[in-house]
């Protein structure tokens, strides 16, 4: 996955780059046909990410990040998936032993508190490596 930027800030080996959103219709060749777009559908909205400044990227230089589309599904899968697949999970493993309203509270804490816990451990992994390079530089600031 790749999508261009432009450096705000360098600190140390990284560096803080403002990027456009895309938004979900930009690919798409029907968006103008489309019912369900809103004017503001293709206008994207600046976001701040911290990559790996690998190229040496200067504050104002406009430069193309990169990010692995492997660990972008993964980390979907962690956060939407996997907390509803536990919480399933612990509702039938709770409705097989009680017959009771308890059984939705066990429900709704098992999705709860794995997805706290994911979403701090996936802050903390992104911290430390946030898997965004910048691999090119487009134009350099003077």
């Amino acid at each position: 996955m790749t999508q261009n930027g432009k450096v705000i800030s360098v600190e140390g080996d990284k560096a803080k780059v403002v990027v456009m959103r895309r938004s979900a219709c930009e690919g798409c060749k029907q968006k103008n046909l489309c019912a369900g777009v809103s004017d503001g559908c293709s206008d994207g909205k600046p976001v701040e990410a911290v990559a790996k400044n690998t190229m040496g990227a200067g504050v104002g230089d406009e430069v193309v990040l990169e990010s692995s589309s492997m660990r972008v599904l993964g980390m979907t899968f962690a956060v939407f998936v996997l907390p509803i697949l536990v919480a399933f999970a612990a509702y039938a493993v709770a409705s097989s032993f009680l017959q009771t309203k308890a059984v939705y509270i066990i429900s709704v804490i098992s999705f709860v508190v794995p997805l706290a816990l994911l979403c701090y451990l996936l802050n903390r992994a992104v911290k430390k490596n946030p898997g965004i390079e910048i691999v090119k530089i487009i134009k350099k600031e003077i």
